[in-house]
């Protein structure tokens, strides 16, 4: 009986946790949507509303999840975005989302997210550098 009872427990918590998996990619895809019609828009918009939306859907997973993972991933995102916005020549989009994720992460847990933007913030003066020797 007590073996049956630990494979019932045991196997609604793999379902539960493939759930819960389930759930963060659904997340993730929510967020990133925008941002994918964004990038393969012609011409690029830098305040496009799918641009837009994709940075603030991905605010909004920080602002409303505690555990750590979902709050990494939101940083991950945020610089992702931030990284094609770059690419695309949105520059001062791209400065804003690296500022405020080295404002924002402070954490120990956030180290990597800050040394990414710290690097994404270098990618943005070189940038200007470029536009302004034009």
């Amino acid at each position: 009986m007590r073996s049956i009872l630990f494979t019932v427990v045991f196997l609604a918590g793999c379902n539960l946790q493939a759930r819960i998996d389930a759930v963060k990619q659904d997340i993730g895809r929510t967020v990133m949507d925008p941002y994918h019609r964004w990038e393969l828009s012609s011409p690029i918009d830098c305040a496009s509303k799918d641009l837009l939306d994709s940075i603030r859907l991905a605010r909004a997973v920080a602002a409303n999840f505690n555990d750590l993972e979902m709050r990494q991933r939101s940083a991950t995102y945020q610089l992702d975005i931030a990284d094609g916005a770059l690419r695309k020549s949105c520059i001062d989009f791209a400065d804003v989302v690296y500022r405020d994720v080295i404002k924002i992460y402070t954490g120990l847990g956030y180290a990597a997210h800050r040394q990414r933007a710290e690097i994404g913030l270098a990618d943005v003066r070189e940038a200007r550098r470029r536009v302004s020797n034009l």
